[in-house]
């Protein structure tokens, strides 16, 4: 598992450093302004689950599951394999050192960067 560098966009913009999803999942600090960039190149769509950690009202624990297609390179296909996630409520998602915990079902070909809003 890594920890993500968060990186802050402003007006004159950010470039998102991006890296490769790990096997065993990813965290990143949390002020609930910070949302995840993926980038999918796998051979197929795959499922990004952020780990909430708090019980909704009813007792359950709801994690996030968000799937992110294949980029899909074909003229005029609207597909281009990226989701931006969040920003994530601390409550919900924070573990006790501040991060979000998030795993993949797939890891290769993936790529991962975390970005805050100012």
């Amino acid at each position: 598992m890594a920890e993500l560098e968060v990186v802050t966009v402003g007006l004159t913009g950010a470039e998102p450093v991006f890296a490769d999803a790990a096997e065993a999942g990813d965290s990143f600090a949390n002020d609930g302004k910070v949302f995840l960039y993926v980038k999918n190149g796998h051979a197929g769509a795959i499922k990004v689950t952020v780990d909430s950690v708090k019980e909704c009202d009813q007792g359950h624990d709801h994690d996030l599951e968000i799937t992110v297609p294949q980029f899909d390179d074909t003229l005029g296909s609207e597909d281009t394999g990226e989701r931006m996630i969040g920003p994530f409520q601390p409550s919900r998602f924070n573990d006790e050192d501040n991060l979000v915990q998030i795993t993949y079902d797939e890891h290769i070909n993936v790529g991962v960067a975390a970005i805050r809003l100012p």
